[in-house]
């Protein structure tokens, strides 16, 4: 009884030895190491990333165009309301002008400029005290320009970058599409 039980035993040690060293090896090379030297579908796996890349490249491009179109009809809806808030300043310009000339009764043109003049120049003192720096009218235009931007591309604000990067990694993307099924089957033949 002896001979067979210390038969059963050195066969339990020399398992969890193995398992044991085997164990180190996995945990040494951070799970690098395979133990198992031939994969099932080793083969198709060419064809597999083949396929996957087909599918990845169809959802860029569809992402590409979905936000080109997006980009579109985002610029379309900025020139729009930049537009009207140009025509309501006008407008503005215009409905004083037209205050002065029937409210006031101001008919010469020289004392309607004037009139402008002086609105201007308050409006320029007050910037001046408010905010202590001189009114430029390319800075005035930015501002409202900048702002519209803003509310518009809300969160868009980087679709051209989103775009570039789409359109990058559909460009990687294109010499794993370029490889035809002849060229996976002798890949797959020289695997060793």
């Amino acid at each position: 009884m002896n001979s067979t039980q210390s038969k059963t035993d050195h066969f339990w040690a020399i398992i969890i030895l193995l398992l044991i060293v085997a164990l180190i090896v996995y945990a040494v090379s951070f799970g690098k190491v395979d133990l198992i030297t031939e994969k099932p579908g080793d083969k198709d796996s060419l064809s597999e990333k083949r396929r996957l890349a087909e599918i990845r490249h169809k959802k860029l491009q569809s992402l590409i165009k979905a936000k080109k179109n997006l980009k579109i009809k985002l610029d379309k809806r900025f020139k729009t309301i930049y537009l009207l808030v140009r025509i309501a300043f006008l407008c503005i310009y215009v409905g004083l002008n037209i205050a002065l000339y029937f409210v006031l009764g101001m008919s010469d043109i020289s004392v309607l400029f004037n009139w402008n003049q002086m609105v201007l120049t308050a409006f320029g003192v007050l910037n001046l005290i408010l905010i202590g720096t001189e009114i430029k009218l390319t800075a005035a235009i930015g501002y409202f320009k900048t702002l519209i931007e803003n509310r518009v591309y809300a969160k868009y604000v980087n679709i051209n970058q989103q775009i570039n990067n789409h359109q990058s990694e559909a460009e990687l993307l294109s010499p794993v599409l370029a490889l035809n099924q002849s060229t996976l089957v002798e890949a797959s033949t020289q695997q060793p």
